[in-house]
């Protein structure tokens, strides 16, 4: 067995020994303690010169197979460095959590489907890794076991069991028309126009519930705050990013064109990076504003991912801009979370408060696309790959994106301010949501080693992602490092227009109107679910009008609807208070602009 074949066995393998080691009350300490190492192997990996090894087990189901190629290097990098950083930091972060073992063995569940999903060379082996992922993260979100948490819970495993539905039938689609589960078998089979038109739907429903994908985003911001900060910045950093690589592997990039496909990925992109600003400037808790980041973020890679089935000749330079799009946002939003379990308290000396913003602005201004930086490059290769678009689509993407950008900066202004406002994990923290108990609100005057050394790495990671981009995703053969396409006049204005912008709404937030405005965390499941669990609100002319009456069908039909409307208006009018009407009134003028875009 060779030395590569090895590290295969190793990066899969540590983390599902240590969660077999975490069963046994015997060895569940030395599981605890080697859980925030458990990625190191995979990490190890990714420095493998041109890993191309495969590892093969067909007496397992139909068989698995364990591979590395240049994707899945780039984004096994990433995602066991942010495994490994999240991990240390839990450790100090739950130090006297008394869940501090339920939390590492859910960790390592978790780590061990992240893990075989990137090294997977076929369709079941990515599918058993991805749900394994899926469902193991319901313990990292409901942690705290408060009733936020739980909520949040319902709704993630909801939306994941609806996601899974249409990625099982995705697979046994792909099963009866392809000539074996290996992700080149599953590109043939596009290429020669064998699978249903349906397949590429069910799987952009499918992993778009993972990555965030407007309408289907709703468990971010609900599972973000009330998750361990660890367990935040890998929900953001890593798993979302799963199911983008699940677009990578599963849609037909680079064979037969899907326009109407492609067009809408593109459309709900832009849609999508506009919704997440709109309503995470409108949130008063840092995380919730990351999380809606996070779905602003995904609509760039979407747009990209759009690009990629509607110009095939220009899949490979799409999937060179999602890929440095996924890693320099992994690590930037990684950062940023951590910041919030660093952030100081207004008692806290002023020399650390002002250390914190430095280090949380810095990544901030790396995903806003500040000149020369990572950010700036990522948006530059999307830019480049836009060309490929018909008609005045690359003119007018690249300014939505600009725009989108100024967005970002805006959004990040936001987290800024309400991290200062809130201190360390405050908001979900009250919530029992946010923090351990007696452990990240005690007041001393410098956070511990283990919670402020993986931060300040992370940033470093960040700022010096120019170096390593194109280290672990090299372009293509054929395509050209479009890193110069984006000029340092479209690198700058978005972030003075973002700037001035929020410095103006800062200055005169007391005197605006729409200064109160707010959107519960959620957005779009809130009337949902007070539709569904307030059936007392409505009156009992519906059953009187059901009954009868000496109406007819028809008239009774419309009554009931006339009285279901006018209830729905009043419950929706009496819960959504302190400015949430104002807010979803900013859903609404969102939703015009978005039919407006697609006209």
């Amino acid at each position: 067995m060779s030395a590569e074949i090895l590290l295969i066995v190793a990066a899969a393998g540590t983390p599902l020994l240590l969660a077999a080691l975490w069963l046994s009350r015997a060895s569940r300490a030395v599981a605890v303690a080697l859980a925030p190492l458990a990625a190191l192997p995979a990490l190890l990996l990714t420095a493998w010169p041109a890993p191309t090894a495969e590892l093969v087990l067909p007496q397992i189901f139909t068989g698995i197979r364990l591979g590395l190629d240049p994707v899945g290097r780039a984004f096994l990098f990433f995602t066991a460095a942010l495994w490994t950083g999240a991990g240390i930091f839990a450790r100090s972060y739950h130090a006297a959590d008394p869940r501090r073992d339920a939390f590492f063995g859910f960790f390592l569940l978790t780590l061990a489907g992240n893990l075989v999903l990137i090294l997977a060379r076929d369709l079941l082996t990515f599918y058993l890794g991805f749900a394994a992922m899926t469902f193991a993260a319901y313990g990292l979100v409901v942690h705290n076991r408060a009733p936020a948490g739980f909520r949040a819970g319902r709704v993630y495993l909801a939306l994941a069991l609806a996601g899974e539905a249409c990625l099982l039938a995705g697979l046994m689609l792909a099963a009866a028309h392809a000539d074996g589960l290996g992700f080149d078998r599953l590109g043939e089979a596009y290429a020669a126009g064998e699978m249903p038109a349906i397949l590429p739907y069910l799987f952009v429903a499918g992993f778009g519930v993972k990555a965030g994908l407007v309408p289907l985003h709703m468990w971010l911001p609900l599972a973000h705050p009330v998750a361990p900060t660890a367990a935040s910045a890998l929900l953001s950093g890593v798993m979302v990013k799963a199911g983008l690589l699940g677009w990578i592997r599963f849609l037909p990039f680079g064979s037969e064109p899907l326009p109407g496909l492609g067009t809408a990925l593109i459309a709900a992109g832009v849609i999508g990076a506009f919704y997440g600003v709109t309503l995470g400037s409108l949130q008063r808790e840092p995380k919730t504003v990351l999380a809606y980041s996070t779905v602003s973020q995904i609509g760039y890679m979407t747009v990209a991912c759009g690009i990629a089935l509607l110009s095939p000749a220009y899949a490979a330079i799409a999937v060179l801009a999602l890929v440095h799009y996924a890693a320099h946002h992994a690590f930037a939003k990684a950062a940023l979370f951590l910041s919030v379990g660093v952030a100081p308290r207004r008692s806290h000396p002023r020399m650390r408060r002002v250390w914190l913003y430095v280090g949380a602005g810095l990544p901030a201004l790396v995903l806003a696309g500040a000149p020369f930086t990572s950010g700036a490059a990522a948006k530059a290769a999307l830019k480049y790959a836009g060309e490929a678009l018909p008609g005045g689509w690359p003119s007018l993407l690249a300014l939505l994106l600009s725009v989108a950008a100024a967005g970002t900066t805006l959004l990040l202004a936001r987290f800024l301010t309400v991290l200062g406002d809130e201190g360390p994990e405050a908001g979900a923290g009250a919530k029992g949501g946010g923090h351990p108990p007696g452990n990240a609100r005690d007041p001393e005057p410098s956070p511990p080693p283990g919670r402020w050394i993986p931060w300040v790495g992370l940033v470093l990671l960040v700022l010096l992602a120019p170096l390593w981009l194109t280290w672990a995703y090299p372009p293509p053969p054929g395509v050209v490092e479009p890193t110069p396409v984006l000029g340092l006049f479209d690198s700058i204005w978005p972030l003075g227009v973002g700037g001035l912008l929020a410095l103006g709404l800062w200055r005169f937030k007391h005197h605006l109107p729409f200064a109160r405005a707010h959107v519960p965390p959620g957005d779009l499941i809130v009337p949902l679910e007070r539709l569904a669990t307030h059936r007392h609100a409505f009156p009992v002319a519906v059953a009187r009008v059901r009954t009868g009456m000496g109406l007819g069908e028809s008239s009774r039909r419309l009554l009931v609807g006339i009285t279901r409307t006018a209830a729905v208006a009043t419950l929706l009018d009496r819960r959504l208070t302190a400015g949430a009407a104002l807010g979803f009134l900013f859903l609404i003028l969102l939703a015009a602009f978005g039919i407006a875009l697609l006209a």
